[in-house]
């Protein structure tokens, strides 16, 4: 055998074990896992692949992702969403695939948690064009983006082995370009909304994104930050993304449209989001609390200073946590202010009792300056009480985060009375029992010293 021969032999043994490899079933998930799922696709070409990753919160404040396994060789699928009836992830193979010809139709493409993937067959009517976005809602409705303002609804979708047999594809046209790199299903499917994150210059703008109405509506204010989310997460209530140049993993509010950093993350581009969106995950957190008017007597008539500190410990940040102080008994003005380092309070200022949210990234922390007045009239002990909670559910459960140290969430500030008696106009403090003890027993032992001292120098 000449060497051309054994070359041709050894390539021919390469190629073979490739198929089998790439032949591989892909695996079916647990029913409905807790971990976020990213696909990261090569640049488009011959040897254009995607490569499923899965990442959980870990000990050190990092959502990990790590691969499930190899790359889908010869081709490359985006837009992922978990199908929860059939346990597999599904993307579609669009104009970044090198084998799908111009004008070909796109392709539905089902993946395993080994990360092999098989070809479920060709989406009738969705011509090769850029689906790089998409997500499912919890009973299976698939949603991506052409490329345009539209959404494109794939229902019906059937049973694994035959996925196509009943699909029915709808598209709904929106009111503007509200497009990022991925959109997300959060809420139940009943309830639920498609969001997206639409990077313009160095700030992202939140959209809700109504598929009846047609409208595509920005939400708060934009949240400053130069990177693109390109894979986003939806969970029953919460929207988590991950910055493409690695900055942070991102939960933003759909309130305010602002995002708070709670992990760091790894860089990532051609790439998509996909988890089960009915799992509510829960990242670990130590929220604190410290509150201390730097007195232990207050004076009836006067303001009362108190500095209220809530730190995030870690090692996972917190979103939507709140503060409450409620007035004692007998106190009815107050005024207090929120400022935030590394993170941001919902309300800046208010009167009256606290009731706050506040947003705390791993190791920031959030201070609470509140000025109390106390009345003339008021008596017995002043004392307050501040309490700090992660988000609730209407059950009681936590929302998003597990604080699992409870014991510093809670924190007091007791002051004991003055009483006052004037003497030559000026008001000097009732001092109590145990000093006027100590006083008469110093006054009477310097007595006894007077006296022996005179009967001794008598008896001389």
């Amino acid at each position: 055998m000449n060497l051309s021969t054994s070359l041709k032999s050894i390539f021919v043994i390469i190629g073979a074990c490739a198929a089998l490899r790439s032949q591989a079933a892909p695996t079916e998930f647990s029913t409905c896992p807790g971990d976020f799922y990213l696909s990261i696709g090569t640049v488009p070409g011959p040897a254009a692949n995607t490569e499923l990753f899965e990442g959980s919160p870990d000990a050190t404040g990092t959502v990990n992702f790590t691969s499930s396994g190899p790359a889908a060789q010869t081709f490359q699928y985006n837009s992922i969403g978990f199908h929860e009836p059939n346990k597999f992830i599904y993307g579609i193979e669009g104009n970044r695939s090198s084998r799908l010809a111009t004008g070909a139709e796109a392709r539905l493409i089902r993946v395993g948690a080994n990360g092999e993937v098989v070809d479920v067959g060709a989406l009738s009517g969705m011509t090769r064009k850029n689906y790089v976005a998409g997500d499912m809602d919890p009973v299976g409705n698939f949603y991506t983006r052409d490329g345009s303002t539209n959404v494109i609804k794939i229902s019906n979708l059937g049973a694994v082995g035959s996925e196509l047999s009943g699909a029915t594809i709808s598209t709904f046209v929106l009111d503007q370009n509200y497009f990022g790199g991925d959109i997300a299903w959060v809420g139940s499917a009943a309830t639920g909304s498609l969001y997206s994150i639409k990077l313009s210059g160095s700030e992202n703008i939140l959209y809700k994104l109504n598929l009846s109405s047609g409208d595509a509506t920005a939400i708060g204010t934009p949240f400053v930050n130069s990177s693109e989310f390109a894979a986003l997460w939806g969970t029953p209530d919460a929207l988590y993304a991950s910055a493409n140049d690695g900055s942070g993993f991102y939960q933003f509010d759909l309130l305010t449209g602002q995002g708070t950093k709670i992990a760091n993350s790894m860089a990532a581009s051609t790439n998509d989001g996909a988890r089960c969106v009915s799992n509510r995950p829960l990242f670990p957190a130590d929220l604190s609390i410290t509150k201390t008017n730097n007195q232990t007597v207050y004076t009836p008539g006067q303001t009362s200073q108190y500095t209220i500190t809530v730190t995030n410990n870690g090692p996972l940040g917190v979103v939507g946590a709140t503060v409450t102080d409620t007035l004692p008994n007998g106190i009815t003005t107050t005024a207090w202010t929120c400022t935030s380092s590394g993170g941001s309070c919902t309300d800046a200022s208010g009167t009256g009792s606290i009731n706050n949210t506040v947003d705390l990234p791993d190791g920031a922390t959030a201070t609470f300056i509140l000025d109390m007045d106390i009345p003339s009239s008021f008596t017995g002990q002043l004392v307050n009480t501040a309490t700090v909670e992660v988000a609730k559910l209407g059950d009681g459960s936590p929302k998003t985060t597990d604080d699992s140290v409870v014991s510093n969430n809670e924190a007091s500030d007791t002051d004991n009375h003055i009483s006052t008696a004037i003497t030559n106009g000026r008001s000097v403090p009732a001092l109590p029992w145990y000093a006027l003890v100590g006083m008469l027993c110093a006054l009477l032992g310097g007595f006894r010293w007077r006296f022996g001292t005179i009967n001794k120098m008598r008896a001389k």
